[in-house]
């Protein structure tokens, strides 16, 4: 059995005239569409949106740190290879 949504076009042609909705039948409609849409997000959520593998840790204060600096290093000097 096939089920047709109904947005589907008719499978005999254009489907046949119908009376404009009222307001309130096109409110429930669209409420309950939107319903329908929010419990799908709620029941896929977690597979949307993975957990984080890890908690990053809190940034120290800077005026807690002291400044550290790389140690100085010794350039040889050209002329003491060519000798």
């Amino acid at each position: 059995m096939t089920e047709r949504d109904r947005k589907d076009p008719h499978p005999d042609g254009p489907p046949p005239r119908l009376p404009p909705e009222p307001p309130h039948e096109r409110q429930r409609r669209k409420r309950h569409e939107s319903e329908n849409l929010d419990d799908a997000l709620e029941q896929t959520f977690p597979a949307s949106d993975p957990v984080a593998p890890f908690v990053p840790a809190r940034a120290p204060d800077d005026e807690n740190v002291p400044e550290q600096r790389a140690p100085k290093r010794r350039v040889p000097d050209d002329d003491a290879g060519s000798q």
